[in-house]
C-alpha cells in the first residue's frame, strides 16, 4: 500500500512568482554576461583608463570649484576680523571672480566699505547686491548698521538692548556702528563708553584695540593712543591700520622723520597706497627736501596719470620754482574735468601771466574770481545750515558746489545726502561723478550701478 503523496518543495525562485526554469537560465546568461565583461575589462584594460580618467578629473574639478571659494571666503573674514581691510577686500573680489553670480562676495564687500568708514560705496554694493537676487534678510543687519553709523545712534539707541540680544553674535558690530554713530554726529566723546564695553567684551580684538586708539587720539590723548597702537604693532607687525594710526600721531607731534619711517612701511606694504605716497611727499616738503618731493610726486603720476592731488602740489611747487611752462604743461590735462576749479584757475592765470600769455591768463582770472564768489556763498550755506532740520537735498546743493569749484571737498557732502537720501538715484550719481574726478574709474562704476538700481 502506497504511501501519502508528499508535495514537493518549491524553488526559491517559484515562491517569488514566474517560472522556476525561465529565472534560473536568465540568472545564468547574467552571470555570463557580467564574466564577459570583466574578461573584455582584463583583456581591454585601456579601454576603463579613459573612463577612470574622467571620474578622477571631475571630482577634482569638483573639488576645486568647491574648496577655491571657501578658501577666498575664509581669508577674507580672517582679514576682516585683523582690520586688514585691503586684504580682505583682494579676497573678495577674487571671490566674485569665481562665483560671478553670487550676493556673498558683494555683500562681504559691502560690510568691508563699512569697516572702512565708506557708508556710500557701503550703500551702493548693498543696491547691487538687492538687485541681484540679495534677500531682505541678507541685507536688513548692514543697512541698519549703517544707518546707526551714519548718525541714526541717537535715535536708535533704545534698540541697542534688543540688537545684542537678538543677534549677540554680531556684538562687536553693534558696538563699533554706535561709536562711529556718535563720532559722525560730531560727538565722539559719546562713543567711548560703547567703545570700551567692545574691549571689555573683547579684549584681543585688534578692531576694538585700534578703534579706541583712533578715537584716544581723535579726543587728544595722543600718549595713550600710540601706545594702544604700540600694542596692536607688537600682535601684529603688518597692522596696516595701526601702522597709519602712528604715522599721523608721529606727523601731528612734529616728529616727522619718524613719520616717514612708518610711510614707508605702509607704501612698502601696498606700494599703490597712494594717500600715503601724498602724505609722504607732504612730509618731505615739510622738511625742505622738495627735490625728494618733486621725484615722489612724479613717480606718483607715472602710476595714476590724471591724480588731482598730486598734479596740483606738483604744479604748486614748479611754480614757486619759476617753471610756469611746466606748470602749463601738468595742469592743462586737468581742465576738461576741472574746468572751473578755484585753484587751478589761479595756478593757470598765474604762469599764463608769466609767459606773457596775457588774454589766456585774463580768462583764468576770472574763472578765479567767479570760482571764489561762488565758494562764500558756498561757506555761508554751511553757516546757515541745521543739521538736524536739514534734508538731502541741501546737502546735494552744498556737494555739486564743491564739485564744480573745489572738488575735493565735495565728498563729506556726498556721503550726509546718501545718508538723508538712501533711495534716491541722484547722490548716488553724483558721487560716481566725484569718483571719477579722483581717477577711481571702478568705483565710479560701483556707484553707477548702484544708481541703476535705484531707478530701477
Amino acid at each position: 500500500m502506497s504511501g501519502p503523496s508528499r508535495r514537493p518543495k518549491l524553488r526559491k525562485q517559484e515562491t517569488l512568482g514566474g517560472s522556476a526554469s525561465t529565472q534560473v537560465i536568465e540568472t545564468e546568461q547574467a552571470k555570463r554576461r557580467l564574466r564577459e565583461f570583466f574578461f573584455a575589462g582584463r583583456l581591454s584594460g585601456h579601454m576603463r583608463l579613459p573612463l577612470m580618467l574622467f571620474v578622477l578629473c571631475s571630482l577634482s574639478v569638483g573639488a576645486v570649484l568647491w574648496g577655491i571659494p571657501t578658501y577666498l571666503k575664509a581669508q577674507a573674514n580672517k582679514a576682516v576680523l585683523a582690520g586688514q581691510y585691503q586684504e580682505a577686500e583682494q579676497y573678495f573680489q577674487r571671490l566674485a571672480q569665481w562665483q560671478p553670480r553670487s550676493v556673498v562676495p558683494i555683500i562681504g564687500q559691502a560690510q568691508v566699505a563699512r569697516y572702512m568708514r565708506d557708508p556710500s560705496r557701503a550703500r551702493a554694493l548693498l543696491s547691487i547686491a538687492q538687485s541681484r537676487g540679495a534677500t531682505w534678510e541678507e541685507t536688513q543687519l548692514e543697512l541698519k548698521l549703517l544707518q546707526i553709523q551714519g548718525g541714526g545712534s541717537v535715535d536708535m539707541l533704545d534698540q541697542l538692548p534688543s540688537m545684542l540680544i537678538e543677534s549677540p553674535e554680531f556684538g562687536a558690530e553693534i558696538l563699533e556702528a554706535f561709536a562711529i554713530g556718535f563720532e559722525t554726529l560730531g560727538t565722539p566723546e559719546r562713543a567711548v563708553p560703547y567703545v570700551d564695553k567692545w574691549v571689555e567684551g573683547a579684549p584681543r580684538d585688534m578692531r576694538a584695540l585700534q578703534h579706541k586708539a583712533e578715537l584716544l587720539a581723535t579726543l587728544g590723548q595722543k600718549k595713550e593712543a600710540e601706545l594702544i597702537f604700540m600694542t596692536v604693532m607688537r600682535q601684529d607687525p603688518k597692522s596696516i591700520r595701526a601702522c597709519r594710526g602712528l604715522s599721523r600721531l608721529k606727523l601731528e607731534s612734529g616728529k616727522s622723520e619718524e613719520a616717514l619711517a612708518f610711510f614707508d612701511v605702509l607704501i612698502k606694504a601696498d606700494p599703490n597706497d597712494i594717500d600715503s605716497r601724498l602724505l609722504r611727499c607732504g612730509t618731505l616738503l615739510g622738511l625742505r627736501r622738495d627735490d625728494e618731493a618733486i621725484t615722489e610726486l612724479r613717480e606718483i603720476l607715472l602710476t595714476d596719470r590724471f591724480n588731482f592731488s598730486a598734479r596740483h602740489a606738483l604744479a604748486s611747487k614748479l611754480a614757486e620754482r619759476g617753471q610756469h611752462q611746466d606748470v602749463i604743461a601738468l595742469i592743462e590735462p586737468l581742465m576738461t574735468d576741472f574746468p572751473d576749479d578755484v585753484s587751478l584757475n589761479y595756478l593757470l592765470a598765474s604762469s599764463y601771466t608769466e609767459q606773457g600769455q596775457t588774454e589766456t591768463a585774463d580768462v583764468h582770472l576770472q574763472r578765479h574770481l567767479e570760482g571764489r564768489k561762488q565758494l562764500d556763498e558756498l561757506e555761508r550755506l554751511e553757516r546757515e545750515l541745521k543739521p538736524d532740520a536739514a534734508d538731502g537735498e541741501a546737502y546735494l546743493r552744498i556737494a555739486n558746489g564743491y564739485l564744480n569749484y573745489k572738488w575735493d571737498e565735495a565728498e563729506s557732502w556726498l556721503v550726509k545726502s546718501i545718508i538723508k537720501m538712501p533711495d534716491s538715484p541722484v547722490p548716488f550719481l553724483a558721487m560716481a561723478s566725484f569718483q571719477r574726478k579722483k581717477g577711481d574709474v571702478e568705483r565710479a562704476d560701483e556707484f553707477i550701478k548702484a544708481a541703476t538700481a535705484k531707478s530701477g
